[in-house]
């Protein structure tokens, strides 16, 4: 260690010790590269969200739609999956929901959009005057009304998804739109 006075002052230098520390122009010219390597990222990790939200409603969608198929058997009882939007009326916001009910209109399983915000869902399911109708499960084999209900990130209408109920023979089948999507095929047999 070494005794070094300097105007005055006395500073004590070791072999491990600095005697400054960063200059404000060092500090902010790293600040600056930070942000512009971080400016470059965000929209990566946007896509990266929509891709796993795209996949999470696929999934959670799907697995409603075969749980009211089988409630439709297991109760022996034609159930309803009522939306809470029109059909001309698609939604991104996340205030909208499903859900399956029996003839008397007790509700059985409910399936919530809201952590799907960002994410425009529609359906096909609407009749004359364009009021929601329902998918129908039937109580013998659970089938339901043909139909589907489409879905893509509100900011990329060219990656939808679809949900597919078809009758005979009763399946509920998640496929894309165009290619191949967030691993799901594209069957042009369904759309």
């Amino acid at each position: 260690m070494f005794n070094v006075e300097y105007g005055g002052a006395c500073y004590y230098t070791g072999i491990w010790e600095m005697t400054r520390g960063f200059t404000l122009i060092e500090l902010l010219i790293t600040l600056s590269v930070f942000v512009l390597i971080l400016s470059f990222a965000v929209p990566s990790f946007s896509s990266v969200s929509d891709a796993v939200k795209m996949r999470r409603l696929a999934s959670e969608l799907s697995g409603f739609l075969v749980q009211a198929k089988s409630e439709a058997i297991k109760r022996n009882v034609d159930l309803r999956v009522m939306f809470s939007f029109a059909s001309d009326d698609p939604q991104s916001t996340g205030n909208w929901s499903l859900k399956l009910v029996d003839p008397s209109d007790n509700e059985i399983l409910f399936f919530d959009g809201t952590s799907f915000k960002g994410i425009t869902v529609k359906h096909n399911y609407a009749s004359a005057i364009n009021d929601p109708l329902p998918v129908k499960f039937e109580k013998i084999r659970g089938r339901p009304n043909p139909g589907g209900i489409t879905f893509h990130p509100f900011n990329n209408t060219a990656t939808h998804l679809k949900a597919s109920l078809s009758n005979p023979p009763g399946r509920v089948k998640i496929c894309s739109m165009n290619t191949e999507l967030y691993d799901y095929p594209h069957v042009r047999s369904l759309l």
